[in-house]
């Protein structure tokens, strides 16, 4: 059974045979080296695929959602090509262990290559919208990105301690602007639902800047709408931060590349507890959710999961990207 299943592949294979009848002994090892031949060719034709899939989406440009995985930095700039000046396995938390990230960025212009990936303009930019009709134009089918349940993503920001609700139009608040501040902490909750609300839409679909979120326009479910539709047509790869190493191992799976260590590992891990499956409490919400990024999400979640059954992928078959990652470990 399994690759001999159907008649047209014996069939074929029986030919092969004949094909190569001057150095096959016998028809069992005949089928063997037939099996062994078309297997490496389908590997070549898959890496064919992938290399192709991968040029179409070049430059990549990272949609960084806050609060949706700085961590993915790392998979790009470890990308072949992407940033050769980077050395091997880079790890952005190892540059900015204080989480003080911004500089980091700032590099990216300076290491990476703007054939493959599209750098922000600015290190404050480094939560930059997909643009206006022009450049979302210009940037569809080259968008990467990761989202989160609306809910977990809003209880995020309100224990990390960064400053969401200053103005960073402000030039006396440059401190907040490089995020190394993680002494804010006790916003109303109020304040921070009404400020995240539908801001993944935005960063999606509305092309101004979604920082700072207190000069936030409305958003609505129109605009929801919108940003569903660009995800849906404009987007190269679709992660969730709820299935991280699922979604790593998806994205070499469509863009190939070697798997490393520091794409597992958590550059800004939150403090607050969490349960078992690494989620808060949402009860202290009092049953609040984001309608607008409610749809965002759970478009998603369709696409993410649409792409796992295309690409095969699954916990069993990410089982050599999570070696290959775990071979490049640096143990202390």
């Amino acid at each position: 059974m399994g690759f001999l299943a159907t008649p047209a592949r014996r069939h074929g294979l029986l030919f092969l045979c004949l094909w190569h009848s001057t150095w096959a002994s016998s028809v069992e090892e005949c089928v063997d080296g037939s099996v062994e031949l078309l297997q490496r060719h389908l590997r070549v034709l898959e890496e064919d695929e992938t290399d192709r899939r991968l040029q179409a989406a070049l430059p990549m440009f990272w949609l960084h959602i806050p609060k949706c995985g700085t961590t993915f930095v790392n998979t790009l700039i470890n990308m072949h090509h992407f940033c050769p000046s980077a050395g091997e396995n880079f790890d952005l938390s190892l540059l900015a262990p204080h989480e003080c990230f911004n500089p980091v960025f700032a590099m990216c212009q300076s290491f990476c290559n703007p054939n493959f990936l599209e750098c922000y303009e600015h290190p404050s930019a480094m939560h930059s919208p997909v643009g206006n009709a022009t450049e979302y134009a210009r940037r569809k089918g080259k968008l990467v990105g990761f989202f989160r349940q609306p809910e977990q993503r809003v209880l995020s920001a309100y224990y990390d301690g960064h400053g969401w609700l200053e103005d960073f139009s402000n030039p006396d608040s440059s401190k907040f602007l490089f995020r190394c501040n993680l002494s804010y902490t006790g916003y109303p909750l109020q304040d921070l639902l009404e400020a995240f609300k539908g801001t993944m839409a935005a960063q999606i679909a509305s092309p101004h800047d979604i920082i700072p979120f207190v000069h936030q326009p409305p958003r609505d479910l129109a605009l929801g709408h919108q940003a569903v539709q660009r995800l849906r047509e404009g987007f190269a790869f679709v992660g969730l931060t709820e299935e991280w190493d699922l979604s790593i191992c998806l994205f070499h799976a469509m863009f190939g590349g070697p798997c490393h260590s520091s794409e597992f590992h958590n550059a800004r891990p939150g403090q607050h507890a969490k349960d078992a499956d690494g989620l808060y409490d949402t009860s202290i919400l009092q049953g609040y959710q984001d309608e607008i990024d409610g749809l965002v999400y759970a478009e998603a979640v369709r696409l993410f999961r649409q792409n796992l059954a295309v690409h095969n992928v699954s916990v069993d078959s990410c089982q050599r990207c999570f070696a290959e990652a775990e071979a490049t470990r640096v143990h202390t």
